[in-house]
């Protein structure tokens, strides 16, 4: 859980107002909210619910996690946020579109952000 935790607080850090987190990064002291759009099942978004509530109570209190659940379609429904400019700061979409996202300039790679957390292990 901190890899993610990490990879997420070190996005929400601003100069000045930070210290270093258990991933080396600096992490915001300050109130933030993420949105998250997760899909699946319903099993899969109470999973996703419940580690967004983990994630808030044991590494990021400040932080609100606003979890919105799409269980069918969930690309489409990333598309029309991102043209409404509105991209979720999180999104567990599907493998298939990722590249699709990419090149449409509305996701992006995480690997420089893997590299400078000290816990993140690929095999994880």
């Amino acid at each position: 859980m901190a890899p993610a935790g990490a990879l997420v607080l070190a996005a929400c850090a601003s100069a000045g107002q930070s210290t270093a987190g258990p991933s080396g990064a600096a992490l915001s002291q300050e109130a933030a909210t993420v949105t998250f759009l997760g899909r699946g099942s319903v099993t899969s978004q109470q999973s996703f619910e419940e580690l967004t509530r983990r994630f808030t109570q044991e590494l990021a209190p400040k932080v609100t996690v606003q979890y919105t659940h799409a269980d069918a379609m969930p690309d489409e429904k990333y598309q029309v946020l991102a043209a409404g400019g509105s991209t979720p700061d999180i999104f567990f979409g599907t493998v298939a579109n990722y590249k699709v996202h990419i090149a449409r300039g509305i996701a992006g790679y995480l690997d420089e952000l893997a590299k400078r957390d000290k816990q993140f292990k690929e095999a994880d």
